[in-house]
């Protein structure tokens, strides 16, 4: 087979990749101007033709194949578990600022049922040494399991983007 052949058939497997994986960001909610930054990331994957990608609370309770608890703090736990189970990759973001229970949970999650994710964190440099967004817990889980994280800048939602967007043309293009 020709490079060129090669070269085409990886566009091809790139371009339906891109129209039809179910993508999931998680990540804080709170404080507001978070849940902004996650609506930026949506806004730009979908741009770069990740166009089946949504934020965890996106999901209508019409996408559920059961009716969801009428108690609010269920039905987030539901929705968060049923959408790490079905998407075809989730994507976790901790932030410096964020509240970052909820991700913390979908991280652990993840891990114990061996659910497909890549995670990202907020990066900076204080005093010298690089510190790095959410608990030394979340370095221990990942050594734990032979899996990395991806660093972003501080504030820097561009760098974030083209981070995500990378890694998710990597993991679906090794399939």
């Amino acid at each position: 087979m020709s490079f060129h052949r090669k070269s085409l058939e990886a566009k091809q497997k790139t371009n339906d990749t891109q129209l039809y994986k179910n993508i999931t960001i998680y990540g804080s909610y709170y404080p507001l101007r978070e849940r902004k930054r996650l609506y930026k990331l949506k806004k730009c994957i979908r741009k770069r033709s990740f166009k089946n990608t949504n934020l965890a609370r996106d999901y209508h309770p019409s996408h559920f194949p059961v009716k969801l608890p009428s108690n609010i703090n269920l039905r987030n736990l539901f929705r968060s578990r049923y959408c790490l189970k079905t998407s075809d990759l989730n994507i976790l973001i901790f932030t410096f600022e964020g509240e970052k229970t909820g991700v913390g949970y979908e991280l652990e999650f993840a891990i114990r049922k061996r659910i497909d994710f890549l995670l990202f964190r907020e990066s900076k440099i204080e005093g010298g040494r690089e510190i790095l967004a959410g608990s030394s817990l979340i370095d221990g889980l990942l050594l734990e399991i032979s899996t990395s994280h991806i660093d972003f800048p501080t504030g820097d939602d561009e760098s974030l983007c083209d981070a995500v967007y990378h890694r998710i043309i990597d993991f679906f293009i090794q399939d």
